[in-house]
């Protein structure tokens, strides 16, 4: 039989359509668990997505000094800035509006991975055993799409980073087909710009994908690369230019600067905490401390978005020292490549030690074989390294090793025997191991939501924020917080500004993979501790600073609360 015959025999036939049906119930199960996700925690948005929020405004008014922030990437806020400027989002719906663009990042993951699982089946044939090869393909996107970026909680453009690193690496697997087009160059380079505008640590993994398609051409002196790289330049390069002339000095973002600063050179993710504490003399804005007992941190100098020194982080942080320390450096390197190894607990790992049991000569081999797909992944996780290495960070590249561990397995034939409990077990050990913390909650909550039974997730932040606007609090005025300040999603609902702020204790622990990090985490505030005639101070001092409204959150059981409203049934 020729090889045109087998692959239009009847079993052929039937089995392409039985793969296909399968890959078909996969899709809307993996969209379908992350939609309901998303669903569940429709109300939830952390500090970062908040700060998006804000500078998705300034572009929304026009508002181009404090829209071209060199510190937060602008290509998801661009999203965010499309989706307000077509719905125009009620309070009400403004945060699932937010869930929704998530969803929509999600989706461009999948569509890329889809595709690369396409051009690398073009290019070694249809794999050994497809359906288990699928299945976990499927297992790991979920994986790393979900449960690593806490896509549910945090709203940030590191889906959309994995899915800009999916389709690069896609064309990489068509330039090695030598199948690659013009087009296909020009989109490499759109997607390289799109990379660095969604993130500027994509900017450390651009010379290497430049590198490896000099490899793959075989050719430095190439005007293939030459296009991809002017490309990219003119994609990118109006973005820098214009944040330079904003902040009146060249910067083509700020971001890694003030990581390092606060990771290695020591001043902490709190850094504003410390800041206040012993400012140097190095930093140009440092924050106003108003009163000592308790400590009243004021933010008035420079009043942008929610939370001023977040929403601005760059401009609170101008004259952070960078200093190179080489035991701390070491220190925090070691810890963070500790922290990625653990994080690596990728499904497409059950399928390689099924296929190295069967087969560990061709695995080694097709692995090697598929370097320029798992090269760049590997060093952009390792590029987080010498600062700080989160789940989220490592998501697009993990997703990217992932896929290259399941092309290493590709041809393997593993027993029809195991290959069938494999199907089962490898879903199993994803969904019940893997990702048992993310989706233990969610169906009770759908349930509690399809009976009307209490509160979606942090409703009360809507809550509160419909409560203030009925009682009088208008857009941009001035507000004080006491508690867990980054928490105060509510206040950007409202479009007020933290401009004053009791803050919380900051706990030091050094036992988070040796890494020296400071925590603030919700306590009994010396506040509540103080005196009748000390709080009417601190009223007193926030309203020195323009403060209509003091919200107080976390607060202690036994704190004496009158004259205190709670708003909209919660406990602020």
């Amino acid at each position: 039989m020729t090889v045109a015959d087998h692959v239009s025999s009847p079993a052929a036939i039937t089995e392409r359509n039985a793969r296909q049906r399968l890959r078909i119930v996969c899709r809307c199960c993996v969209l379908a668990l992350v939609a309901c996700q998303l669903w569940a925690g429709r109300y939830v948005i952390d500090a970062d997505g908040t700060a998006y929020v804000d500078v998705a405004r300034a572009w929304l008014r026009g508002d181009w000094l404090h829209a071209l922030n060199p510190y937060w990437s602008p290509l998801y806020i661009w999203l965010l800035t499309g989706a307000f400027a077509i719905f125009h989002p009620s309070m009400h719906w403004e945060l699932p509006l937010v869930h929704a663009v998530n969803f929509l990042e999600f989706v461009a993951a999948f569509a890329a991975w889809e595709w690369l699982a396409a051009e690398w089946e073009l290019w070694q044939g249809p794999p050994a055993r497809p359906r288990l090869v699928d299945i976990t393909g499927y297992c790991v996107l979920l994986w790393a799409g979900l449960r690593l970026t806490d896509l549910w909680w945090f709203s940030n453009a590191d889906t959309l980073v994995m899915a800009l690193l999916l389709a690069a690496t896609a064309i990489l697997v068509r330039v090695r087909r030598g199948v690659a087009t013009h087009r296909d160059f020009v989109l490499f380079s759109l997607v390289l710009g799109a990379g660095f505008l969604a993130k500027a640590a994509f900017s450390t993994v651009i010379p290497v994908f430049l590198v490896v398609l000099a490899f793959l051409l075989r050719s430095w002196l190439n005007r293939r690369i030459l296009t991809v790289v002017l490309v990219t330049c003119a994609m990118v390069c109006p973005f820098i230019a214009a944040i330079s002339i904003a902040n009146g000095r060249f910067t083509m973002g700020d971001s890694g600067r003030l990581n390092y600063s606060w990771q290695v050179t020591g001043m902490s993710v709190e850094g504003y905490k410390e800041n206040a504490q012993s400012p140097g003399p190095e930093i140009q804005h440092p924050i106003r401390v108003l009163m000592q007992q308790p400590r009243v941190l004021s933010f008035d100098r420079h009043v942008v978005g929610t939370f001023p020194i977040h929403s601005d982080v760059a401009w609170w942080c101008a004259g952070y020292p960078v200093r190179f320390d080489k035991a701390r450096q070491l220190m925090i390197l070691w810890s963070n490549i500790k922290f990625s190894v653990y994080a690596f607990r990728c499904p497409a790992l059950l399928l390689l030690l099924l296929a190295l049991v069967y087969g560990a000569s061709g695995v080694a081999s097709r692995f090697a074989r598929a370097w320029f797909v798992w090269l760049p992944g590997l060093l952009f996780a390792a590029a987080y390294t010498p600062v700080f290495s989160d789940y989220r960070y490592l998501a697009a590249s993990y997703a990217v090793i992932g896929f290259a561990l399941i092309a290493a397995a590709w041809r393997t034939e593993i027993p029809q025997r195991v290959a069938r409990v494999a199907v089962w077990a490898i879903p199993l050990i994803t969904a019940v191991a893997l990702m048992g913390a993310d989706f233990r909650h969610m169906l009770p909550q759908l349930i509690r939501d399809t009976a009307g039974q209490g509160a979606p997730r942090d409703y009360e932040n809507i809550q509160v924020a419909e409560a203030m606007r009925r009682v009088g609090l208008e857009r941009d005025d001035r507000v004080a917080y006491i508690g867990y300040d980054l928490a105060a999603a509510h206040v950007g609902l409202e479009e007020a500004h933290i401009v004053a702020v009791v803050p919380e204790t900051v706990t030091h622990d050094d036992k988070i993979w040796g890494r020296p990090l400071n925590f603030t985490f919700p306590k009994q505030d010396e506040f509540w501790r103080s005196s009748p005639e000390v709080k009417q101070q601190v009223f007193s001092v926030f309203r020195s600073v323009g403060a209509k409204w003091v919200f107080a959150d976390t607060v202690p059981k036994w704190a004496d609360i009158t004259g205190w409203t709670v708003a909209g049934g919660s406990h602020k």
